[in-house]
């Protein structure tokens, strides 16, 4: 069953990015292993303290922002970058499917200019059989206002290869990801904006 929860949603498109991304490991092996997206749990100056038991503080809070959404009032729930990357940890751990990713980040940072949304980056390694781990992330937004959520890439990263190479793919994988998202029905309309350090989601009842 995929989980109706932001973090779901944001650990479903990372894996399927990376999983896509290993197809291009046959023909650039030496620049998809050496260097690439930091594996850190850093967000700009900013140290993670991602403990497994911070995923506790995620799903009370967004039941609560659902619950009071119900009652036909809109809400606001700021969800901080080491709650958000532990929950989505401990989701890893459960979803066997995807169990190649390891050492997941997530990071927010607000918009340059004022009134944006700013953007979310997700990174982590993949996991290979026999060969090294790769780097890899995933940076942009998504949307939460209509029936299911609809990610839009900035920026995709995989070990050191060219930005020439990873935009080449990167509206393809974006639609793949789009079309799997289909089965993720949102229970309410939620405006999410990412500011450095957390994520602002301002929920409306549906």
């Amino acid at each position: 069953m995929i989980p109706s929860t932001t973090v779901g949603w944001i650990v479903i498109g990372v894996g399927t990015v990376v999983l896509a991304f290993a197809t291009l490991v046959g023909v650039l092996v030496v620049l998809v292993f050496v260097g690439g997206p930091s594996a850190e749990a850093v967000c700009g100056d900013r140290v993670l303290q991602a403990a497994p038991s911070n995923d506790r503080a995620f799903d009370p809070r967004w039941e609560s922002l659902d619950d009071f959404l119900d009652t036909g009032v809109p809400d606001t729930l700021d969800l901080e970058e080491d709650v958000v990357t532990a929950r989505a940890r401990a989701f890893l751990e459960l979803e066997h499917d995807i169990d190649e990713i390891v050492g997941l980040v997530i990071c927010f940072f607000g918009p340059e200019e004022s009134g944006g949304l700013g953007e979310a980056e997700v990174r982590g390694s993949v996991a290979i059989p026999v060969l090294p781990d790769v780097n890899a992330k995933i940076r942009g937004r998504m949307d939460l206002g209509g029936e299911h959520p609809i990610l839009e890439i900035t920026d995709i990263g995989l070990g050191s290869l060219p930005g020439f190479v990873t935009s080449g793919v990167e509206s393809g994988i974006e639609d793949a990801i789009n079309e799997a998202l289909e089965d993720v029905n949102l229970r309410h309309r939620y405006g999410l904006e990412f500011r450095d350090g957390f994520a602002r989601v301002n929920g409306q009842p549906r």
